[in-house]
């Protein structure tokens, strides 16, 4: 299967924006839509915490929906450490688009932006997991 299948890309008012989903095991239907994220910038221009769902529904009937995504660059791969203090240290560039992700006993408590930092300090204390999201794509790297 394509590893775009699940992903869906809207245009709308000159701007590609992506359906990021709440639940990333279920399809990509409207119900399940957490965020519409603008692909090439990753502003997020509709968020079902903090904007009305007649927003939502408004933008995408507005919207042309996209068969295919748009084309991206070549993928990136960063590296992230763990130091004893719990600060977390990743590499590349200052200005990637990248963000700090912290999961505490099997759940998502933490995403933090990490374009324009290099370390985030999350807990020496807590047992924890932490990835890295490339924001271009919204892919675990």
């Amino acid at each position: 299967m394509d590893g775009h299948a699940q992903e869906v890309f809207y245009q709308w008012n000159d701007r590609t924006l992506q359906l990021v989903k709440k639940d990333a095991n279920l399809g990509p239907y409207l119900w399940n839509s957490k965020q519409l994220v603008d692909h090439f910038t990753n502003e997020v221009v509709w968020d079902c915490t903090k904007d009305e769902r007649s927003e939502f529904n408004m933008i995408v009937k507005a919207a042309t929906k996209l068969h295919a995504p748009p084309a991206q660059s070549e993928a990136r791969v960063w590296t992230l450490c763990v130091q004893e203090d719990g600060t977390l240290v990743r590499d590349g560039e200052v200005e990637d688009a990248v963000a700090f992700v912290v999961e505490h006993e099997g759940r998502e408590v933490q995403s933090q932006n990490a374009k324009g930092r290099m370390c985030y300090r999350w807990s020496g204390e807590l047992t924890f997991r932490a990835w890295l999201v490339d924001m271009q794509n919204h892919q675990s790297v």
